[in-house]
């Protein structure tokens, strides 16, 4: 995350998508798209990461480096999600992004 995108998330986290592309490049990657939307309904993107798997671990990481972005903290806790509750994370019906949701929100 850039320091803009940081500023991003922070203002316009109450809707969050999340997009992930299953290995459709040339070296077998997964690419994942966190897009927020502002307050002009236009889309923002807020962060990306490329991973070779889809994993639970994945996207517990992926959501740990998040965090660790936003707030300085690791390890998930009330204090971390206090003004930066999600109200709507949209992604799709990927089993693994659940259950790491679960974890954190």
């Amino acid at each position: 995350m850039s320091p803009n995108q940081v500023e991003l998330w922070i203002q316009y986290h109450n809707i969050i998508i999340n997009n992930i592309t299953c290995k459709t490049n040339r070296y077998d990657m997964v690419l994942s798209l966190f897009v927020a939307v502002d307050n002009h309904n236009n889309s923002q993107l807020v962060y990306q990461v490329l991973v070779d798997d889809e994993t639970t671990e994945t996207h517990i990481w992926i959501l740990e480096c998040t965090l660790f972005m936003i707030s300085g903290k690791k390890q998930p806790d009330k204090t971390i999600n206090k003004g930066l509750v999600l109200l709507v994370f949209m992604t799709d019906s990927n089993p693994a992004v659940d259950t790491a949701c679960a974890k954190f929100y």
